[in-house]
């Protein structure tokens, strides 16, 4: 798998961005789009400390849209490790309360059904990458249309016959 070599695994220190803004403008660009499949691969820190819009807000425009999000996050200082935080929110050491990236990224993957990574390594980008690629390629979408004349609830199962793979909804 090809990583761009764009993409520094070290974010340089005292990183942060407006990652909330990024995500907003990729959103509303896809909008003008034809195409039904659309997806979003965000590679960052998580560290929004720049953004004019809120995650409330951010999540609006995610349920309002088709695409899939994926974010990998890569950490910004190997001190702090964004896997081991539960809350949502994270003071920094300016003083800065921020949202918790970790609990940003499941919001966020969970409401658009797509998934996110947190890889260790420059070896677990390349793997979070392939697996968002080996999610793009092998995905299907089925929809139900019940007549308009029924009111009764119907349950509807789907299965996969097929090994590693799962269903998910948004």
């Amino acid at each position: 798998l090809f990583i761009p070599s764009g993409i520094p695994f070290s974010p340089r220190p005292g990183g942060g961005s407006a990652l909330y803004d990024a995500v907003a403008s990729a959103l509303c660009h896809l909008r003008a789009s034809k195409n039904p499949r659309q997806a979003v691969i965000v590679v960052t820190d998580g560290v929004d400390q720049y953004s004019r819009i809120t995650l409330e807000q951010l999540m609006g425009l995610v349920r309002s849209s088709r695409a899939q999000l994926f974010m990998i996050g890569l950490e910004s200082r190997p001190d702090f490790n964004m896997k081991d935080h539960a809350q949502p929110r994270l003071t920094l050491i300016t003083g800065r309360d921020i949202d918790n990236p970790v609990v940003v990224f499941d919001r966020l993957m969970k409401e658009s059904g797509a998934e996110s990574f947190i890889p260790d390594s420059e070896r677990g980008l390349g793997a979070a990458l392939k697996a968002v690629s080996n999610m793009l390629e092998s995905e299907y979408t089925l929809a139900y249309y019940p007549e308009k004349t029924s009111t009764n609830f119907r349950k509807i199962e789907v299965k996969v016959d097929r090994r590693g793979g799962d269903v998910r909804t948004p």
